[in-house]
């Protein structure tokens, strides 16, 4: 058998190996040769039983690869059906959000980067929360604000035509001839004066509501006598206090530090309009 393939490459030192059809059993064979000491030493197995054992192992191979792989798919999956769940209910409290339900929460978000997002969304729901009920309150005040300005706005109308149509009347009367009455052109201009007052007072009203709506009001501070400050009320009112038959009495302020007058810092006209309102 020294022609054969695999003894040819056993005689040269290697081991040999060859397919054929055996010509005495006419079987096919595995041929294996291996180099030895008296020559060369061959095994011969027909390849039946190895194709058996090959498609054995392979069926092992399989089983042990599928037995392997069968936890780390089971696992894969519960991991991506809890990832996906969270993350439907983050989906889900963001569209919550987004429709203006700023007093839904997430609960339990969880210390993960998908935790992270949860709480993140939780803060800007906290905070959107916030910002809508002083939305809110701020629109509440402003309704509010604006029936008092309409309210006020009617009732200083009313109150304006009142003293204007006065005014109007006795002036037309003066005009008419009454001015040469002795008896009743004083009364008249007194009453004219008053009205004329009025309208001023309810005027300065006005202009003040302006200022404080457009908000313009600036104030002058500057150092003054706390003193001087009540008298200069006091004496403004007491043409008024003296129809109405009542006393204004001015008490001193008391003394500072060192018996030194009372310094007050202010905006002496706003006190003013404090003090006479």
């Amino acid at each position: 058998h020294r022609d054969r393939p695999e003894f040819a490459m056993a005689l040269q030192g290697k081991v040999g190996s060859a397919t054929r059809l055996s010509a005495s059993t006419g079987v096919n064979y595995l041929y294996i040769a291996t180099p030895s000491p008296q020559g060369a030493l061959r095994l011969a197995v027909p390849l039946r039983e190895v194709q058996t054992q090959v498609n054995t192992i392979r069926g092992h191979l399989l089983t042990a690869t599928a037995l392997s792989f069968l936890p780390a798919l089971v696992f894969a999956g519960l991991l991506a059906r809890w990832f996906s769940g969270k993350l439907g209910r983050i989906i889900d409290y963001a569209t919550k959000l987004a429709s203006g339900n700023f007093e839904a929460r997430l609960a339990n978000p969880g210390t993960d980067e998908l935790g992270l997002l949860g709480t993140k969304l939780n803060e800007t729901g906290q905070k959107l929360e916030a910002m809508f009920e002083q939305l809110e309150r701020e629109h509440a005040e402003l309704e509010r604000l604006e029936r008092v300005r309409k309210d006020f706005i009617i009732n200083v109308s009313h109150e304006l035509r009142t003293p204007l149509a006065s005014v109007q009347g006795y002036t037309e009367t003066l005009l008419d001839g009454a001015i040469h009455d002795p008896a009743h052109n004083i009364k008249f201009l007194h009453i004219i004066r008053a009205n004329s007052e009025r309208l001023g007072r309810l005027i300065a009203d006005l202009l003040t509501l302006s200022r404080i709506e457009l908000g313009i009001t600036k104030f002058q501070f500057t150092t003054h006598l706390v003193d001087d400050l009540l008298r200069e009320s006091q004496e403004s009112l007491l043409p008024i206090a003296a129809k109405k038959q009542v006393d204004i009495v001015h008490e001193l302020a008391p003394v500072g530090e060192g018996s030194e007058p009372l310094l007050v810092f202010c905006d002496a006209e706003a006190i003013h309009q404090v003090l006479s309102n």
